[in-house]
């Protein structure tokens, strides 16, 4: 049995006996077979297609839980209210009761490491894991790598993950990152050209939930979002809205905003795409509220 604390040194170790990076990992590097990918019913092990080792999740534990840092609550408010535009709703709504009562269960999955110089895993979608199953969880040790950038793709945007060292600050490299996709968003690892890029991967179910705390504090990153691209180029376009004025957004899903408690609610009640467009705004420094609208 081993035991590895991240975040590991990430440069030469300040005593004499501490491990270096590499030797902290020697343990782990060994233990990991090497990953396969499911094609056909069927699991095939080519390295072309993808090099990484792999430990399956009967053969390791950690301390780290989603829950406890807001993740799962970022995810349920973000991505599950959008789950009747991928195709799988219908089955979901089916073995878990009203959407108004869905809540987010994460399955540890698998241990990852990718190493450079040529760690990869090619353009694909993940292999369907049960009726519920809606996504993929992909939480990023601490652990210093260059390349490995995670690649997300769906109707036409993509969005790229770097978790690097160098696109990172030393606050920043110390930190575990993530992201969370639908089951049908086709992603690519590109390869690590040097260290060791070491992930934890998760499945994501609907799960039956009443009630939960809202999510205040959302820990996703707006500038991650497709949309965050194209808002920030159309807000420096100097023909746009030259004089000034208000630009408004129809939210995508509904809110009682007739009751006593609604501003105290949002924006942090917010759903979905109504989420990702208030926050996108918001970071961009536009001020954005989020108002009731009457029909004649």
């Amino acid at each position: 049995i081993h035991k590895i604390t991240f975040p590991l040194p990430l440069q030469s170790p300040p005593k004499p006996s501490a491990p270096s990076p590499i030797l902290a990992l020697t343990p782990l590097l060994r233990a990991c077979a090497p990953a396969t990918f499911g094609h056909a019913d069927r699991d095939v092990l080519d390295e072309t297609y993808r090099k990484a080792g792999k430990l399956d999740a009967e053969n390791f534990s950690t301390n780290f839980h989603p829950a406890d840092f807001g993740i799962l609550d970022a995810i349920k408010q973000t991505l599950l209210p959008g789950l009747n535009g991928t195709g799988m709703g219908t089955a979901i709504d089916v073995g878990c009761g009203r959407e108004e009562h869905w809540g987010v269960r994460a399955e540890l999955y698998k241990l990852n490491v990718y190493s450079g110089p040529s760690g990869m895993f090619q353009k694909h979608v993940d292999t369907p894991r049960g009726a519920t199953k809606f996504g993929s969880l992909v939480v990023c040790l601490p652990c210093a790598y260059e390349g490995g950038e995670l690649l997300i793709s769906h109707e036409g945007h993509v969005s790229i993950f770097d978790w690097s060292a160098s696109n990172s600050s030393f606050e920043d490299k110390n930190a575990i990152k993530w992201c969370a996709f639908y089951s049908d968003c086709e992603h690519e690892v590109l390869p690590v050209t040097t260290g060791h890029r070491v992930t934890i991967t998760y499945n994501l179910y609907v799960s039956g939930h009443v009630g939960g705390i809202l999510q205040r504090y959302p820990t996703a990153d707006p500038s991650l979002y497709p949309l965050f691209e194209g808002a920030k180029k159309m807000l420096e376009m100097p023909s746009f809205m030259t004089i000034g004025g208000t630009l408004g957004f129809y939210c995508a899903h509904q809110y009682a905003h007739t009751r006593k408690v609604t501003n105290q609610l949002m924006p942090h009640a917010l759903k979905g795409i109504d989420a990702v467009l208030f926050a996108v705004f918001s970071s961009l420094g536009v001020k954005v509220y989020v108002r009731p609208v009457l029909d004649n």
